[in-house]
């Protein structure tokens, strides 16, 4: 009985965290420098935004369609850093996914189309910027997973493209972070 009054009261106080697959349910705001995740994507009548604060309080998912029908997921997430990850599924373009001079370009201009549409914390023109130049200067020796530096003299700011695949419905997705950290 005492055990399970110690479970109760620390269940109540949110002091225990429970793991089940590496999922933790634990409010983390009280430990990160960063406060709780709020929307980033700007609601209109057309983008069916969607909204989804997870249970560490830090991370959100927010999903919308962008005005030129591509999906679009943004995990806003992070602690000592800072991420937005967004995955777009677009069926666009047409590419194998090994030819990444192509999926640097076309990741730049769809993000330049969703740009607009977010109010983000971290300055997204910046890092596409960035992008395009890296590309410009690294035309012949292009790779995924490479933190292209966009800002910071103090708290660096970087973006990553992470990856690019062809999905079960034959569409592709393009997964990419900006950061800025650490905090």
């Amino acid at each position: 009985m005492k055990t399970l009054l110690l479970i109760i009261i620390g269940l109540a106080v949110g002091r225990f965290s429970f793991s089940q697959d590496n999922i933790t349910i634990q409010d983390l705001r009280e430990e990160c420098i960063r406060g709780q995740a709020e929307p980033i994507v700007i609601p209109n009548k057309n983008n069916n935004a969607n909204f989804q604060l997870q249970a560490d309080s830090l991370t959100s998912i927010e999903t919308f369609s962008s005005s030129s029908g591509d999906l679009i997921q943004i995990k806003n997430w992070g602690c000592e850093y800072h991420t937005l990850t967004f995955k777009i599924e677009t069926k666009k373009c047409k590419a194998d996914t090994e030819s990444l001079k192509y999926w640097y370009v076309k990741t730049y201009e769809l993000m330049k189309e969703i740009e607009p549409e977010l109010d983000a914390p971290i300055k997204i023109n910046d890092g596409l910027e960035a992008l395009n130049l890296y590309v410009s200067k690294n035309v012949y020796d292009l790779k995924l997973e490479e933190e292209i530096d966009f800002g910071g003299d103090d708290i660096r700011s970087f973006i990553t493209l992470h990856s690019i695949e062809k999905n079960e419905n034959n569409n592709y997705v393009i997964e990419i972070s900006f950061s800025i950290g650490p905090l």
